[in-house]
């Protein structure tokens, strides 16, 4: 079933990346640079087992301020994040810190304006923070600290709609391959073919006066 949800958001991102990597008008021959404001939602980051039955999992929301650098159809970005981790339930002897903190960065490929000012991206995105949790043995007589990293590889795509020359909304939908491990082991766990979904707003720095 994730294998086909792959499958299907290849081709619907391919159509935009396609006319956009070919694409030669373009209404920037230098660098644009601006802010932009993103949060998402990973739906699932590993699967809690219960019983050696696969039937809980972890969630993520994420909160990330960037700095962008737009060029012809190209836009790359990077920034700090906030990771709002949300355990599972129940989280048995383990307590979790809900506050995660990390870096975003990411690619993101414009497709032409069409429909007034809507065009289509495709867009790769890199995540990678960290959450600290308790584990608690010996019925919470004794207890150790745990510092787990998680990394997400992201293919996206989405909507991004232009309002005046500097102000851009946009929303996407993509697949993560996730991958974790904590400060006690040297294996990491990877789970593919995340769902995920965002949201944000752009602002173009220098565009305003422009025609």
């Amino acid at each position: 079933m994730k294998t086909r949800y792959a499958v299907i958001l290849l081709i619907l991102i391919l159509p935009a990346l396609i006319p956009a990597a070919m694409a030669q008008e373009v209404s920037k021959s230098k660098p644009v640079f601006g802010v932009r404001f993103t949060t998402g939602f990973t739906t699932e980051v590993k699967k809690y087992i219960v019983d050696n039955v696969y039937s809980k999992n972890y969630r993520v929301l994420h909160f990330i301020p960037a700095f962008t650098v737009d060029f012809r159809n190209s836009s790359f970005y990077l920034g700090p994040e906030y990771a709002y981790f949300i355990p599972p339930e129940p989280s048995g002897s383990i307590n979790y810190n809900n506050n995660g903190w990390g870096v975003n960065l990411g690619y993101r490929l414009n497709s032409k304006e069409f429909s007034g000012n809507l065009r289509i991206f495709g867009q790769f995105n890199y995540s990678f923070y960290q959450i600290r949790s308790i584990h608690a043995y010996h019925g919470g007589m004794n207890s150790f600290d745990k510092k787990l990293f998680y990394s997400e590889h992201n293919v996206a795509i989405g909507l991004d709609y232009r309002i005046g020359r500097s102000i851009h909304l946009f929303s996407g939908l993509g697949l993560s391959l996730i991958g974790s491990t904590d400060n006690t082991s040297d294996f990491i766990e990877l789970e593919p073919f995340v769902p995920t979904v965002f949201l944000g707003i752009d602002y173009k720095l220098g565009l305003s006066g422009e025609k």
